[in-house]
C-alpha cells in the first residue's frame, strides 16, 4: 500500500487488555503440572504490538485461532495497514502462478512450491495486488477476489453486458486489478470489446469497487483503442495496457487512473516511437517497464513515473519472443523473465545468460505468473471496522 504510515490514535488500537495469553500484562504458560509459570513480568501491549508487528503472516493467520479477541485485533484495519507497511520494506520473493486448472504459490528464491487448489474449470489470473489475486472463469460469468493466506475469497457478478438496438458480436475482455490508495479501495477494470455491423469494433469500460460492491461505467477517449492483450499491468496508483490509435497509426501506453477512474497517456521512449514490432508492459522494482522485440530485444524502465525522459534501457537479450521482467532477485543482479504462456526463467545481469528458475512439479504447457505479496488484507468484508472490544 501506497499510503504514509498512519497515525497511531489509542482510539483507533484494538484494545489487547483481556488476552487470554497476556492478562494482566504479563505471558503465562502451563508447565507440565499444570502450574501456572511467569514467563516475562510486565509484559506491555505495547511491547506485545511489536512482537505481532515482527510475525511472519502465516504465523499471524494460526494466532487468530488463539481466541475471538486476537482474531478481532488481528484483523483490525489499523494493524493489517500497519503491518503491511512494516513488512513492505522487505524484497518480495514469491510469485503466484495459474496453470490450468492448478494453482501454486512459488518462492523464487528457496524454490519452495505450494498447490492451493485444483479447480474444477480453468481459471484465468487477471492481477495480483496487496496480497489480494484476481481470477476469472473462461465463461467469464464469476470474477474471483482472494487472499491466499486468508482464504476468505469474494465472489463477484461481472457487469452485465447491456443490450443495444444495434446488432453486435461479443470479442472478448481484458482485464485489470488494483489499489486505490486514497480512498483504501481495491479495483477491477473490465474492457469489453463488441463488432457493431454500422460502426465497427467498439470497445467498453467498467470499474468495479470493493469497498462499495458496485459497477460504474467509464469513458473512454474517442482516439483510445486497445490491443487485446494481457491483463493490466498496476503500479504508481494506475493500470496500464499497450494501446493503439488507428486514427493516429501509433501505439502508446494508456492507464486509468484508479483514484479518478479517468484515461491517460503514458509516453513511450523515444526510441520506440512509431516503431512497427511487438511490445509488453510489465513492472520491474515499482517502475513500469516496456519490452520491445525490434531493433533489438531491449528492456526499458521509467525510473519517475509519467516523466518521459526518465526511461532507461536496462538491458538487451538475444531471444526470439518478447519477454517481461517480473521480479529482480533478492541480490539484484538477476531478473525474472516471462515469455507469454511459458515458464519464467533468470537472465543475469552481469554474466548475461540465462538460466531456468528450477521450479519443480510444475512441468510444461500454458501459465500466468505474477508476482504476489504476502498480506493479511482481507477479499471478502472489505472495509468493515472493529469496535474496540
Amino acid at each position: 500500500m501506497e499510503n504514509a504510515e498512519p497515525e497511531e490514535p489509542q482510539k483507533k488500537r484494538p484494545h489487547l487488555d483481556h488476552v487470554e495469553t497476556a492478562r494482566n500484562s504479563t505471558f503465562q504458560i502451563n508447565n507440565k503440572s499444570g502450574m501456572g509459570k511467569k514467563m516475562c513480568p510486565d509484559l506491555s501491549r505495547d511491547i506485545l504490538w511489536d512482537i505481532l508487528f515482527r510475525l511472519p503472516f502465516k504465523s499471524l493467520v494460526r494466532f487468530k485461532c488463539v481466541s475471538k479477541t486476537w482474531d478481532c485485533a488481528i484483523n483490525d484495519p489499523w494493524f493489517v495497514k500497519s503491518h503491511h507497511q512494516k513488512q513492505s520494506t522487505k524484497a518480495n520473493n514469491k510469485i503466484v502462478i495459474t496453470k490450468g486448472r492448478r494453482l501454486f504459490l512459488a518462492d523464487i528464491e528457496s524454490l519452495d512450491v505450494e498447490e492451493f487448489i485444483d479447480f474444477p474449470s480453468e481459471l484465468q489470473l487477471q492481477g495480483s495486488c496487496n496480497g489480494l489475486i484476481c481470477l476469472t472463469d473462461r465463461s467469464e460469468s464469476e470474477i474471483i477476489l482472494w487472499n491466499l493466506l486468508t482464504e476468505d475469497p469474494k465472489h463477484i457478478k461481472p457487469v452485465s453486458l447491456q443490450q443495444d438496438r444495434l446488432r453486435y458480436s461479443y470479442q472478448g475482455s481484458v482485464y485489470g486489478f488494483g489499489y486505490d490508495s486514497s480512498n483504501d479501495d481495491y479495483k477491477v477494470v473490465r474492457f469489453s470489446t463488441f463488432f457493431y455491423i454500422s460502426r465497427g469494433i467498439t470497445p467498453n469500460a467498467w470499474v468495479y469497487s470493493l469497498r462499495k460492491n458496485a459497477w460504474k461505467e467509464i469513458e473512454i477517449p474517442p482516439t483510445f483503442d486497445f490491443i487485446r492483450a494481457r491483463n493490466g499491468v498496476f503500479t504508481c496508483g494506475a493500470l496500464h495496457w499497450l494501446g493503439e490509435s488507428f486514427l493516429e497509426d501509433q501505439k502508446f501506453i494508456f492507464a486509468v487512473d484508479l483514484e479518478t477512474d479517468i484515461f491517460r497517456k503514458v509516453p513511450l521512449p523515444d526510441s520506440l516511437v512509431g516503431l512497427r514490432t511487438s511490445l509488453n508492459i510489465g513492472v520491474l522494482g515499482g517502475c513500469l517497464s516496456v519490452t520491445s522485440l525490434l531493433p533489438q530485444h531491449g528492456v526499458w524502465v521509467m525510473e519517475h513515473y509519467m516523466l518521459k525522459e526518465s526511461w532507461t534501457n536496462l538491458f538487451s537479450i538475444l531471444a526470439y519472443k518478447i519477454a517481461r521482467p517480473i521480479s529482480y532477485s533478492r541480490d539484484a543482479r538477476k531478473v525474472l523473465l516471462q515469455e507469454e504462456g511459458n515458464m519464467p526463467y533468470w537472465y543475469d545481469l552481469e554474466r548475461q545468460n540465462f538460466s531456468q528458475l528450477g521450479i519443480c512439479g510444475l512441468g510444461w504447457g500454458y501459465c500466468v505468473v505474477e508476482n504476489y505479496l504476502e498480506t493479511l488484507v482481507p477479499a471478502s468484508g472489505y472495509g468493515r471496522n472493529y469496535t474496540d472490544l
